[in-house]
C-alpha cells in the first residue's frame, strides 16, 4: 500500500516537474540574445563567437537569457587561429613543392593572391574576436537590450518575426554558398585528384569571412529596424492633416504639405507626457547611434579586408574562367568548360557578398538620415507646446552632431555607390590581366 502511493507521488512529482520544464521553456524570453542564437551557435563552431548562452531565472516566472564570456571558447577561438595559420601555411608549401613549377608567372601571381587573402582575413578576424571585439560585442548587445524595453510594446512578438526572417536569410544563404562550394570541391578534384588537398584551406577561410558577413548583416538590419521605428514613434505623435498645394513649375510639379498638430497637446498634462516621450526617444536615438558606432568598430576591420579580398577573388575568378573559355590553360583543356562554370559561379558568390554587405547598409543609413528630416518637419508645426519644441530642438540638435554612416574605417561608405564601384574596378584590371596573358601565349 505505501508503495503504491509513493509510486503515485513519484509519478505526480515527475508530472509537475514535466510541467514545469514546459512552462518555463514557454516562458523563456524573446529577446535580442533569441533573435542572434541561430547565427551565433554557429559561430561559435568556428570560433568567431567566445561566448556562452546564460539562463537566469526571475521572480515573476520568467526565464532571461544573455551572453557571458567563455573561456573555454575563447580557448578554442585560439585553437581555429592555429588551425587556419597551419593550414594556409601547409597549402602554400604544398604548392611550391607540387604545383607552382610547372605553371608560368601570370598564373602563379594570381594563385597565391586569390587563395591566400582570405587565410590572412581569417586569421585577423579570430584574434581581433579574441582580444577585443568579443567584450564590445557583449556591450553593444546589452544596449540593444536596454533600446527594445524603450522601443517595442510587444517585443516578444517582434522577435519571434525577426528570428524567423533572419534565420531564412541565412539559411539561403547558407544553401547557396554550400551548393556551389561543392560544385567546385567536385569538379576540382576530378580535375587535381589528391592535389585538389592543397586549396581545402580556401573553402574554410571563405566560411568565416561569409559568417563574418552575415554576423555584420544581422547587426546592421536590427539596428535599421530600431531607427524605422524610432522614426514612426516620433511620427506617431503628430497626425498629420495633408492639405496639398500644387505649383506648376517648368521642370516638376511641387506638392506642398501643412502639418497640423493634435488638438489635445494644448492639454498640459499630455503635454509633459509627450516631453517625457520625446526625451526618451532622444536618449534612445543617442544609444542607437553608440550601438551603429559598436558595429563599425568590431566588424570595419574584417569587413574592408573581405572587401578587399572578394574585390581581387571577383577579379581573379572572371580571369581564371576567361583563361579556361578560350584555352590558355592548356592543361585543363577536357575539363575547361566545367573550370569555367565553377569560376563563373565564384564570381557570383562574390556578388552576393557585396550585397549582403551594401544593401542592409544603405538602408540603415537611410532610416538614420530620416531621423534628422523627421524631426525638422516636427519644427514647422505651429503653436506647439513650449515645453515640447525646447525638447524637439535638442533632439534636433542631437542629430545634427550625431551624423551617422556605416562606413569601413572612416572612408568607404558602404553603399550602392560601393557596389557600383567595385564593378567598375573589377573589368578595368580585369582587362590589365588579359592582356598580360594573351601577350604571354
Amino acid at each position: 500500500m505505501n508503495i503504491a502511493i509513493n509510486n503515485n507521488n513519484n509519478n505526480n512529482n515527475n508530472n509537475n516537474n514535466n510541467n514545469n520544464v514546459f512552462c518555463r521553456y514557454v516562458a523563456i524570453e524573446e529577446s535580442i540574445y533569441s533573435t542572434i542564437w541561430p547565427i551565433f551557435k554557429i559561430s561559435k563552431a568556428l570560433g568567431l563567437a567566445p561566448f556562452t548562452y546564460r539562463k537566469r531565472n526571475h521572480p515573476t516566472g520568467e526565464t532571461k537569457i544573455d551572453l557571458k564570456i567563455s573561456r573555454n571558447a575563447t580557448i578554442f577561438s585560439f585553437i581555429m587561429c592555429v588551425i587556419v595559420f597551419a593550414a594556409f601555411l601547409f597549402s602554400l608549401i604544398a604548392k611550391l613543392i607540387i604545383e607552382f613549377p610547372n605553371k608560368t608567372v601570370t598564373s602563379i601571381i594570381p594563385n597565391i593572391l586569390l587563395f591566400s587573402s582570405f587565410s590572412i582575413n581569417s586569421i585577423i578576424t579570430l584574434i581581433l574576436t579574441v582580444k577585443i571585439n568579443k567584450h564590445k560585442l557583449k556591450k553593444m548587445l546589452a544596449a540593444i537590450y536596454r533600446i527594445d524595453k524603450i522601443l517595442f510594446n510587444n517585443d516578444m512578438k517582434y522577435h519571434k518575426r525577426a528570428k524567423h526572417k533572419l534565420l531564412m536569410k541565412f539559411i539561403m544563404i547558407s544553401i547557396l554558398v554550400a551548393v556551389v562550394m561543392l560544385f567546385d570541391i567536385i569538379v576540382w578534384t576530378i580535375t587535381l585528384g589528391i592535389d585538389q588537398i592543397s586549396y581545402f584551406h580556401y573553402y574554410l577561410d571563405s566560411t568565416i569571412d561569409w559568417l563574418i558577413v552575415i554576423q555584420y548583416m544581422y547587426f546592421v538590419i536590427l539596428v535599421k529596424d530600431r531607427f524605422k521605428i524610432l522614426n514612426y514613434k516620433l511620427i506617431n505623435l503628430f497626425t498629420c492633416e495633408e492639405k496639398s498645394v500644387n505649383y506648376i513649375n517648368l521642370e516638376e510639379d511641387i506638392t506642398l504639405s501643412e502639418i497640423k498638430r493634435k488638438s489635445y497637446y494644448t492639454n498640459g498634462i499630455i503635454s509633459n507626457v509627450t516631453q517625457k516621450e520625446i526625451l526618451q526617444y532622444n536618449l534612445t536615438h543617442e544609444t542607437l547611434c553608440d550601438v551603429s558606432k559598436f558595429i563599425v568598430s568590431i566588424y570595419e576591420i574584417p569587413i574592408f579586408i573581405g572587401i578587399v579580398c572578394s574585390f581581387m577573388n571577383l577579379t581573379l575568378w572572371l580571369y581564371f574562367s576567361l583563361c579556361f573559355y578560350f584555352d590558355f590553360e592548356k592543361q585543363y583543356l577536357h575539363n575547361s568548360m566545367l573550370l569555367f562554370t565553377t569560376d563563373l559561379l565564384m564570381c557570383l558568390l562574390n556578388l552576393v557578398k557585396f550585397s549582403c554587405i551594401t544593401l542592409p547598409s544603405y538602408a540603415a543609413n537611410y532610416e538614420v538620415a530620416n531621423t534628422a528630416s523627421i524631426i525638422r518637419k516636427l519644427l514647422l508645426i505651429q503653436g506647439m507646446d513650449k515645453t515640447i519644441l525646447d525638447e524637439l530642438q535638442s533632439f534636433s540638435q542631437q542629430t545634427i552632431l550625431r551624423k551617422f554612416k556605416f562606413t569601413a574605417l572612416g572612408f568607404l561608405n558602404l553603399d550602392l555607390s560601393l557596389f557600383c564601384s567595385i564593378i567598375g574596378a573589377v573589368f578595368t584590371y580585369l582587362i590589365i590581366l588579359m592582356q598580360f596573358k594573351v601577350s604571354e601565349n
